[in-house]
């Protein structure tokens, strides 16, 4: 009986003895002192199209904070629309950031690195890089439906 209320009493006391710290917690290796950011790792874009995708930003500052994005290394045939951007968040708020990534009709099928800078005008010091890998991949051949036109891809 002694034992049970020795473990019951262990079970409650340690989370008042020992404080949750962010030691504990998994890093992604995406965050810095007044940022957050999360992205796609991957790309895919077929030849004479532009594909939608983003940058998830959070202000873990404790005032407002305007953070730009802009291209930093975006490697020939690939363009980027909608960049730069500047975004202001107040304090612990999220904004999605979203850009578009465009390879041209005559695109080669290769894998490229793309990086993206994330700065703010809280902390000079503060330059995040992004890198995400765009694929340019060929349209696919298979035929769905009952339309001759149609294409999935």
């Amino acid at each position: 009986m002694a034992m049970r209320w020795a473990l019951l009493l262990v079970v409650f006391l340690l989370p008042i003895t020992v404080p949750l710290n962010d030691g504990w917690a998994a890093s992604a290796g995406r965050n810095g002192a007044g940022v957050d950011w999360t992205a796609p790792e991957e790309v895919y874009v077929h030849q004479n199209e532009t594909v939608s995708t983003y940058i998830t930003l959070h202000n873990r500052a404790n005032e407002n904070q305007a953070f730009t994005v802009e291209p930093l290394s975006i490697p020939a045939p690939l363009s980027t629309v909608g960049l730069p951007v500047t975004e202001l968040l107040v304090p612990n708020h999220l904004k999605q950031v979203a850009f578009g990534i465009t390879a041209p009709p005559a695109a080669s099928f290769e894998n490229l690195s793309v990086s993206f800078s994330i700065t703010s005008d809280l902390d000079p010091a503060l330059n995040e890089t992004v890198v995400m890998r765009v694929k340019i991949v060929p349209r696919s051949p298979i035929r769905t439906g009952r339309g001759v036109g149609t294409c999935r891809t």
